[in-house]
């Protein structure tokens, strides 16, 4: 024989009621971000746009947390036309990308990948730039 039971969940309502006092004390409320200490990086770009004439462009890195930021700044070896100073340092800095447009060979869209990379965190920028003009190498047979 088998016994089957009803029940009603108003009967639960106040375990349920209980269990939220529980998590959420009076007067307060789930927070909103969570912190963490230690030093946050923050880069105030994500592209850097030299078009077909700009050949500098500057972009800020910064501590957002506490406690000091070691950071480092890598260019993708596929783009010897593009470079970063300083390197490397602590703490807030200004950063100058420059763009070598003789290294640009041929016309075109040119982009390249800066890493920032530290110990509070790491960041993507893209850099975009164009040539309008290039080396033409034609080889051509001398006449005998």
């Amino acid at each position: 024989m088998h016994r089957f039971f009803t029940c009603s969940i108003l009967q639960y309502l106040p375990a349920i009621i209980m269990a939220a006092v529980f998590i959420f004390p009076a007067g307060c409320s789930s927070p909103t971000k969570s912190t963490v200490d230690g030093p946050g990086l923050n880069v105030d770009t994500n592209e850097l746009s030299f078009g077909e004439s700009l050949t500098e462009y500057t972009f800020s890195i910064s501590n957002d947390g506490s406690g000091s930021l070691e950071w480092s700044i890598f260019v993708a070896n596929d783009a010897p036309w593009c470079s970063a100073e300083p390197g490397s340092g602590s703490g807030n800095s200004t950063i100058t990308v420059t763009v070598d447009r003789t290294q640009m060979l041929r016309p075109g869209d040119y982009t390249a990948v800066i890493t920032v990379n530290s110990n509070g965190g790491n960041r993507e920028l893209k850099v975009n730039a164009v040539s309008s003009s290039g080396i033409i190498i034609i080889d051509t047979p001398l006449p005998e």
